[in-house]
């Protein structure tokens, strides 16, 4: 499911892909996201990527993003 977690309130509807990484970067495929934006569309959800920094990274533990279709 390209889909983690799907979140609603109001017509605030979204679906999210969690990473989590220790580097300070994250990799994500094509069809990654094409994956999400997909999934998302047919539920009509906002497609989201939230990435949880681990180890020494400077800056919010925490990066959500909305995808746009690749």
């Amino acid at each position: 499911m390209p889909c983690d977690v799907m979140a609603a309130r109001g017509d605030d509807r979204r679906g999210y892909q969690v990473k989590e990484t220790k580097s300070s970067r994250v990799y994500l495929s094509e069809d990654e996201l094409r994956g999400l934006c997909e999934f998302c569309k047919a539920f009509n959800l906002r497609p989201l990527l939230a990435v949880k920094w681990k180890g020494k990274h400077r800056g919010p533990s925490w990066t959500v993003v909305e995808v746009e279709e690749p």
